[in-house]
């Protein structure tokens, strides 16, 4: 992804916010094995993107905003979520993905004690 921003500045296609997105996926394999897939992007304004891009769409959810610092970024933190955050609420995960939100308090791996993410959840009732 970095590769295709660097080449490519000047996206008609984008709606040139300083947000990036990662969404994973999860599948048959999360829960045994930990494996999902992961899609890194950005918003944008249109449903006609160039072949070496492809769009993903996601259904109309309520979502829950949990707001990671530091070292909770690569901690396990949805344990607790699932199992008393969102209880708490009333709700559950209703789809099978989450939307990592990575904006100018990330500063990377490198800078996790430093960094904030915000992760996107989507529930029901």
């Amino acid at each position: 992804m970095v590769d295709f921003l660097h080449e490519n500045p000047e996206r008609v296609f984008s709606c040139k916010k300083s947000t990036m997105y990662e969404v994973h996926i999860y599948g048959s394999e999360t829960a045994d094995k930990g494996r999902f897939e992961v899609f890194v992007g950005e918003e944008v304004n249109t449903a006609q993107l160039p072949t070496a891009l492809c769009a993903k769409f996601f259904p109309a959810s309520d979502y829950i905003k949990v707001t990671l610092a530091g070292a909770e970024i690569i901690g396990d933190w949805w344990r607790t979520f699932e199992a008393e955050v969102l209880p708490g609420y009333g709700v559950k995960q209703h789809e099978s993905y989450v939307i990592q939100s990575y904006d100018g308090r990330f500063l990377g791996m490198d800078q996790i004690e430093n960094s904030v993410l915000d992760v996107l959840v989507p529930v029901k009732k």
